[in-house]
């Protein structure tokens, strides 16, 4: 896998070679500021239009909630040896479903002690579920909170869809109602981050442009039409002129996906041709 500046650069390129052919322009990636720039922020790169400055952008992954990633490392860390230190010891016939809501691993303290009082909880409630079927709910599932556990946690038993997964166990996370509202904050504290530090650079020169390059690799729970509602809800409290364009790149997919969400004046989603593009 490409580091992360690579990454970044391969998105910030796929990103102009959908502007050249759109265009017909010769846009190209340049220096990056914010590795020379260490006393102050600085944006992410440079784009050239052949010998001349064009413009400038700035990259950001847009979670589906905030600290996505540092919550799906929690929740491995946490449950995923799980998966191993049931596998073959569970009652059979039936294929086990633990969850726990996503998000609420942030701060746990003693991972290991809380790892194994969900372990002794499974040992305990498993024998006593019922193999999922109309007829058998809800007495296929049982959802409690565990002492010494901060959170609630939920097991299931279903029916194996095959004999490899009798006995087994799997770990998976469920997103609550207010999935909506945890993305736009997290489009907010992009916008509010990336914006000031595009305006700056755009204003030391006469006719500079700004690129936002919003990416998501979430392919579960995003989608293009969930960030661009987003994002237009937030960009209405800047200036029009602040950002001249906007585009999300989906990395969750090969190949990569890119959007149009803001064209100049135009903005989603009264852009004909905002997508999909493929890179």
């Amino acid at each position: 896998m490409l580091d992360k500046k690579l990454h970044e650069k391969a998105v910030v390129e796929a990103v102009l070679s959908i502007f050249n052919k759109k265009n017909s322009s010769v846009l190209s990636l340049g220096i990056s500021p914010d590795q020379n720039e260490r006393k102050q922020k600085a944006v992410d790169f440079v784009i050239n239009e052949g010998k001349d400055i064009f413009g400038f952008a700035e990259h950001t992954l847009i979670e589906s909630y905030p600290d996505q990633l540092q919550d799906g490392q929690n929740f491995l860390k946490l449950l995923g040896p799980l998966e191993a230190r049931f596998s073959g010891k569970l009652p059979l016939p039936g294929h086990y479903q633990l969850s726990i809501e996503i998000g609420i691993l942030k701060g746990a303290k003693n991972i290991d002690r809380i790892r194994d009082k969900i372990e002794s909880w499974v040992y305990a409630k498993a024998p006593s579920l019922a193999v999922g079927s109309p007829q058998t709910a809800p007495r296929h599932c049982v959802s409690e909170m565990v002492q010494d556990v901060p959170f609630k946690i939920t097991l299931c038993r279903w029916e194996p869809l095959s004999p490899a997964r009798d006995g087994k166990l799997s770990i998976s996370r469920f997103m609550t109602n207010d999935l909506e509202n945890k993305r736009q904050d997290r489009i907010k504290k992009a916008i509010n981050k990336k914006c000031p530090k595009l305006l700056v650079a755009k204003n030391q020169g006469n006719g500079f442009k700004s690129v936002l390059i919003l990416e998501s690799n979430d392919l579960a729970l995003a989608n293009f039409s969930f960030i661009g509602n987003a994002f237009i809800k937030e960009i209405i409290n800047y200036d029009n002129e602040v950002l001249d364009f906007v585009y999300l790149v989906e990395t969750g997919i090969s190949p990569w996906v890119v959007w149009i969400l803001k064209d100049g004046l135009r903005n989603f989603p009264n852009i004909s041709d905002m997508g999909p593009y493929y890179v």
